[in-house]
């Protein structure tokens, strides 16, 4: 079963991590009542994590630290968990169940109200010497430019991310644009959502498609940096911005043609995700499935 909810209306950090234990449990409670084995369970978060301790140490955009979440998580459930940032997570679940299948050599990137990303080289993540690697959204494009949540300033999430793609729309207003998003949100530009944009930039709305481009146009920047960093065989893009894939993706290959060095790019496909904002649920299935297929005996151990 699949269930997804938002955290929008709930207050603060214990009351999501209470409202996630609640459901974790009810989820766990099905799969006892089916009498099938629980093989483990994979969670996803963004931000930094200390994967060998099961720490959340921080996530800039939800301004948490240092979160003991497996923790907290074995304290009402008994099963193995494995948390991982979910771009990482993301990045394994379009690598064994999705886009990536057949590739040796994966870059995956996810833009969403942060950008993350995720290195999967023959079916395993590159982690780096700590466990951070693919915190691609904080390389910084614009020196002294916008302020990020992760205390820098011009990281190419505040050109490339969803809140850059609502300051475009609100600015174009600003200036004395028309579109028909004032409508759509009643006049409160606050209320603007990824698909209610692409559905104005469906009906011709100028601003929408503009705001589109650039963003896109950013994402592609960035990408083509990583590209000539890592030389993939595949990039996958996914994340909530993905929904705008129809305008996003061509402006990104574009985007990427004129900057990354022609002997990468001919070499490499751009792909949207298979399994779009599910990449990461996909990828907390490979994460157990790794741990059990990769270290059976230490599965046995935390299973028991």
């Amino acid at each position: 079963s699949r269930r997804y909810e938002s955290t929008v209306n709930l207050r603060g950090q214990q009351a999501i991590l209470d409202r996630f234990l609640f459901l974790l449990q009810e989820s766990v409670g099905q799969v006892e009542r089916s009498e099938r084995q629980l093989f483990g369970i994979g969670v996803g978060v963004p931000g930094l994590v200390d994967v060998a301790a099961g720490k959340l140490l921080f996530a800039p955009n939800l301004d948490w630290h240092d979160v003991p979440l497996r923790d907290l998580i074995e304290d009402v459930v008994t099963a193995p968990t494995y948390i991982m940032n979910e771009a990482n997570q993301a990045a394994l679940g379009e690598r064994y169940f999705g886009a990536g299948r057949n590739s040796g050599f994966m870059l995956y990137v996810s833009s969403g109200i942060g950008i993350g990303g995720g290195i999967v080289s023959n079916g395993r993540l590159v982690e780096g010497a700590t466990g951070f690697a693919g915190e691609v959204g904080h390389m910084t494009v614009v020196r002294d430019g916008l302020p990020c949540n992760c205390g820098n300033r011009g990281c190419w999430e505040t050109m490339a991310g969803q809140r850059a793609l609502f300051r475009r729309v609100e600015e174009a207003v600003q200036n004395g644009r028309v579109t028909c998003l004032q409508e759509v949100t009643g006049g409160d530009l606050g209320r603007l959502t990824i698909p209610a944009i692409v559905e104005a930039a469906q009906r011709g709305d100028e601003v929408a498609q503009q705001a589109l481009a650039a963003t896109g146009d950013w994402i592609g920047i960035g990408m083509a940096s990583l590209m000539n960093v890592l030389n993939p065989q595949l990039v996958v893009f996914g994340g909530p911005l993905s929904l705008a894939h129809e305008y996003l993706l061509p402006v990104i290959r574009a985007s990427v043609a004129e900057h990354a060095w022609d002997w990468v790019h001919d070499q490499a496909e751009i792909v949207l995700a298979a399994h779009g904002q599910d990449a990461a649920v996909f990828g907390g299935v490979a994460s157990v499935y790794r741990a059990v297929l990769n270290a059976p005996r230490l599965w046995l151990e935390k299973s028991a």
